[in-house]
């Protein structure tokens, strides 16, 4: 009698800490993810952590080409061969494109139960030796990213706890993965301008809003006889050294000041809204006393903040 009693409070400890631990691998999960890492290295971390909490026998993400309606494969953990490493698939051919379409958890007991799957794409799954299988839909403001899976090489049918932990954590993949698309995005973006700018036909610097050089291109380089190595990130007025052999404002520095002010230094002046262009004489470049003609703007972000010259 007592070891009946025993046995029902063994397993609901069991359960209790269980509950605790998968808490724990979540909130593992969200820090990592929240951390320094590319974007195959959170999706990576993704499918470990999912296989974990869920104690399948494995978990994997297969990403959305939306051009093409296609899901490939991106990122695995508990595989035993390579037989779905290459694979691409049309969203109606397969589970994942299920999930989507119904936005939805799609799960299966048995995995060749389902007449709907393509022979080829079941062929492949086999090799793997996987049976049971349950895949949800990553997305966030109605656009798909991609599809996250678990399945278990046995026959089994997923219970409503193990669906709603899935739920969860496709949730807080989307947004992560959403937010390093977005930043991938941004570097693109900048290395893109910079690369515009570095082979614009006229010598261009660019000072950030702290007064340090991020752009010096190569026509620049060509002026002063600077290289770009040498005054990248550089402050402290030190870009004007080759123009003027000290540290001192340059025509970018004075953008915000009155043309009275401006005139102090250089001879002509003329504004154009956010833009400036002056004149002056200079001692040294090169060596050799030269007068420039210069046009500085400003650089403002999309919200309408100042964030260079």
């Amino acid at each position: 009698m007592a070891k009946e009693m025993m046995q029902p409070a063994m397993e609901s400890e069991r359960e209790l800490g269980w509950e605790l631990r998968k808490f724990q691998i979540l909130y593992e999960m969200a820090i990592s993810m929240s951390a320094g890492q590319t974007l195959d290295m959170t999706l990576q971390l993704i499918v470990n952590k999912t296989r974990e909490i869920l104690q399948t026998d494995t978990a994997f993400i297969f990403l959305c080409d939306n051009q093409r309606k296609e899901l490939y494969a991106h990122s695995f953990c508990g595989v035993l061969t390579g037989s779905m490493n290459n694979m691409r698939f049309a969203y109606n051919k397969s589970l994942g494109g299920e999930s989507i379409a119904s936005g939805k958890v799609a799960a299966l007991e048995n995995y060749f139960s389902c007449p709907d799957i393509e022979p080829e794409i079941k062929e492949l799954v086999a090799k793997e030796g996987l049976v049971s299988m349950m895949a949800v839909p990553i997305s966030i403001n109605s656009q798909e990213l991609g599809v996250l899976y678990v399945a278990n090489r046995y026959v089994k049918a997923f219970d409503r706890e193990e669906i709603d932990t899935f739920i969860l954590i496709a949730n807080l993949a989307a947004v992560e993965i959403q937010r390093r698309k977005a930043e991938e995005s941004l570097r693109h973006s900048q290395r893109h301008l910079a690369d515009i700018i570095n082979f614009l036909p006229d010598p261009t610097l660019v000072i950030n809003d702290e007064g340090v050089v991020i752009s010096w291109n190569k026509a620049m380089e060509e002026m002063t006889g600077v290289p770009a190595s040498d005054m990248l990130g550089k402050g402290d007025y030190e870009y004007a050294i080759p123009f003027y052999g000290e540290k001192r404002p340059i025509l970018a520095d004075l953008m915000l000041e009155s043309d009275d002010e401006i005139q102090k230094t250089y001879s002509i002046v003329h504004r154009d809204g956010n833009t400036l262009v002056a004149e002056t004489s200079l001692p040294c470049v090169h060596g050799i006393p030269k007068v420039l003609w210069g046009k500085a703007t400003l650089l403002y972000d999309t919200q309408g903040r100042k964030i260079g010259l």
